[in-house]
């Protein structure tokens, strides 16, 4: 990525999350602050640790940091590229929640952060994204998603509109097929470094079924038509890495 493109689009996803929004086709979207971790396992641990860490944070969260939603994600389809064990995914209502439960995890979740750092060494990659919602899940947090992640940069010409209401596009083509429960797209804020991409665009499936679904609607069903013809004119992306979510808490009040 140009670094001053970079920082255009860093601007353009922090004015997104402090509430002005991308114009979608019918009305304004709420985007909101999400955070990345990328760990890899403690010698010897295992996600059965680090879920019993996990049920700790739960009761944690839910004393200073309730609307916090997060899960943990582990590979599935990825290149050896990427290595890395275990991820975080963790997202906050609005901005001020988000201050509020980083305040309170550095005044009062010390311990907590020693418990994780046995388990995981999550020191090497965290950052801070706008996540657009394109499709939102219904009926609340999913509890064990696949989440599928492309790395996305905008085409010459096009603007970052323009990519919202492609992806939107695309994504209500493929739910109407039964094969997508959500999608977002995740613009880069704080820590994401010197990447040549300018945001990651998100799909989630509700189960490896409707991943089935999803495959054969796009190989045989006109997806990768629709992608060609109205999607991959608007941006470019690279192939996508799938992990297995699993739900940690939910804050949504669901």
């Amino acid at each position: 990525m140009k670094k001053l493109h970079g920082l255009v689009m860093s601007l353009f996803a922090a004015s997104v999350v402090w509430g002005q929004g991308v114009q979608a086709a019918d009305a304004p979207v709420k985007a909101v602050p999400l955070e990345l971790y990328a760990c890899t396992w403690q010698e010897g641990k295992t996600m059965k640790d680090l879920q019993k860490v996990n049920t700790q944070f739960n009761k944690w969260a839910k004393k200073h940091d309730a609307g916090y939603t997060a899960w943990t994600i582990t590979p599935q389809f990825r290149s050896s590229e990427q290595p890395f064990g275990v991820g975080w995914i963790g997202a906050w209502p609005d901005g001020a929640s988000m201050g509020a439960g980083i305040q309170a995890f550095r005044d009062s979740g010390s311990e907590m952060g020693k418990a994780f750092a046995e388990v995981v060494d999550c020191s090497d990659s965290h950052g801070l994204f706008s996540s657009a919602v394109l499709n939102p899940p219904e009926g609340g947090a999913l509890k064990t998603p696949l989440v599928q992640f492309s790395s996305c940069s905008i085409n010459e010409g096009k603007t970052a509109e323009d990519a919202h209401n492609a992806h939107k596009a695309f994504g209500d083509f493929m739910i109407g097929k039964g094969g997508l429960s959500a999608s977002w797209m995740l613009w880069p804020a704080l820590g994401a470094g010197d990447i040549d991409f300018e945001y990651y665009a998100v799909s989630a499936y509700a189960s490896y079924a409707q991943l089935g679904v999803a495959f054969e609607a796009y190989a045989n069903g006109g997806g990768w038509q629709k992608a060609k013809n109205e999607l991959f004119s608007v941006v470019t992306c690279d192939e996508p890495r799938l992990y297995d979510g699993l739900l940690v808490r939910d804050g949504t009040g669901s």
